[in-house]
Parts: structure tokens; sequence; C-alpha cells
């Protein structure tokens, strides 16, 4: 995800610093039920994600190593609308935070969550969930430009803070 407020949301102004080592990208729109795959792929017209956002969580189907870099204002507090059912959300926040803390805005409208981290040791899947206890939960914290899966009981909105 981006954790900041970003001036132009346009994906190749955003993506610029990785130019030419992406060949994808993809959002998760919970809102458009019809739809809720978005894609941009470079250098091809046609695609319908068009914006870019610090709520979104994002999949960037990289084709070498590189760094994201973007400008853009810190954001003190960021409101994303959450749909029943599965959400790919960002987490604009200033620091890392335990996942009870991180989502108290949703207490008890959560059932799962999980993170993607390729470079993660024992495999790229964690998660979270608030029906097992502490130690079966392999999702502690969640991180600043992280993209997570959210899996919600009811519409509501998360509130990520400094």
């Amino acid at each position: 995800s981006i954790p900041r407020n970003l001036g132009s949301g346009a994906p190749e102004t955003v993506l610029a610093s990785i130019a030419g080592k992406y060949s994808a990208v993809y959002a998760y729109d919970a809102s458009d039920m019809a739809d809720p795959w978005k894609s941009y792929t470079p250098g091809i017209p046609g695609g319908d994600l068009t914006s870019i956002s610090h709520r979104m969580g994002l999949w960037i189907r990289m084709t070498e190593a590189a760094t994201l870099t973007v400008d853009g204002d810190m954001p003190t507090t960021t409101s994303i609308p959450l749909y029943e059912g599965w959400n790919l959300v960002g987490y604009p926040a200033g620091m890392a935070r335990a996942v009870p803390t991180a989502l108290t805005s949703i207490a008890g409208k959560y059932t799962l969550v999980y993170e993607y981290d390729p470079g993660a040791a024992g495999g790229p899947w964690r998660s979270y969930s608030p029906a097992v206890p502490d130690f079966a939960n392999t999702l502690q914290q969640m991180h600043p430009g992280y993209g997570y899966w959210v899996r919600v009981t009811e519409d509501c909105t998360l509130m990520v803070g400094w």
C-alpha cells in the first residue's frame, strides 16, 4: 500500500519510480460487486484502475526487484470504508501496531486478516483471527506500506490513525 496522501493518483505517476520494472497492478474494490478487480497495465489503454490512493491495498506484478518511492503528505487519520466480505486495504499509519489495536474501530466486525510478504521466512502468507488464541496467529502486527485482506461481517469503516 501507499501510506501517503498522493498529489496525483494516476497509476503512471504514482508508480513512476518503478517504471519498466513491473508489468501490471491490481486492486480489489469491494464496493463494486459486479467487477471488484481493477487493473492497470503500463502502455495498454483501457485498464479500470485509473487512480491509486492510500486507502488501497495493491498487488504489483514485478518483473525485477525495485523500490517504490512516492511523494505526498502523511495522513493524520484515514477512513477506509469496508464492505461485508473481503476487502483489500492499505494501512496508512505512521508505525506498526498489534492487529487488534490497528483494527480497534472495527472490533467485533472482522473475522480474518491476511498479509502477503513474499520475502517472509516460513512462507509469504500470515493470518490473524480474533477467534483463535494469540499464539495461533502468524500475523501479529500491521505495518505501513503493506496491503491487507480484511474479512468483515458487515459494512463498516476502518479508522487508521498515526
